[in-house]
């Protein structure tokens, strides 16, 4: 059996927000950047924190839409 390393580095801030669009089935715009710049800043955009992140957010419902539309 043959393995190949892969190496997975950290998620920069545009690709947590399209992390976020997917997670809640919304538009990448429709992502309000503060909140990807705190889930880019807790997590320093490791991929499985940031996705934990989300995730939590979206089951504990601590997300809701601004009066600018976005989440």
């Amino acid at each position: 059996m043959k393995f190949q390393e892969i190496n997975i580095g950290p998620l920069n801030q545009f690709e947590i927000t399209e992390m976020a669009a997917m997670s809640f089935s919304c538009k990448n715009k429709e992502v309000d950047v503060q909140f990807t710049k705190d889930i880019f800043d807790h997590t320093r955009g490791m991929p499985h924190f940031a996705a934990q992140a989300l995730t939590i957010c979206k089951k504990k419902n601590l997300c809701e839409r601004l009066s600018n539309k976005k989440i």
